[in-house]
């Protein structure tokens, strides 16, 4: 089965979070996930900005999973697509057609658009 990527702002305040209250001093933790000591201070005291080799380092340290099992399967989508075609080929351009529209936008998890939604 195929794996999708977790959006990195997840990933980023899982990380931060986990960073901040780490019991772990900063040299103990720097050594312990074999990361620069300076990358650990930065990420603790400022969050973590970017999906750099420590930020990626630190998420196998804290078993943060970067990427997880969609789920919808590419077998359940091709059937759900199958299923609604009428058979016609004008009908099967119209869904290739929406298909490939569809490729410019990003859906985010419900949890993350209610929290957008919290912040207004």
């Amino acid at each position: 089965m195929q794996k999708v990527q977790i959006p990195w702002a997840r990933i980023s305040a899982q990380l931060t979070q986990a960073l901040r209250t780490s019991s772990l001093s900063l040299p103990a933790l720097a050594k312990a996930a074999n990361v620069q000591y300076h990358a650990v201070y930065r990420m603790r005291r400022d969050g973590v900005k970017n999906r750099g080799k420590n930020a990626l380092t630190l998420c196998r340290f804290f078993e943060i999973a970067v990427d997880a099992i969609p789920s919808v399967s590419a077998e359940a989508l091709t059937a759900a697509v199958l299923d609604s075609w009428d058979g016609t080929p004008e009908h099967g351009q119209l869904l290739l057609d929406l298909t490939r529209c569809a490729r410019q936008y990003r859906v985010a998890p419900k949890a993350a658009l209610q929290e957008q939604g919290d912040d207004r």
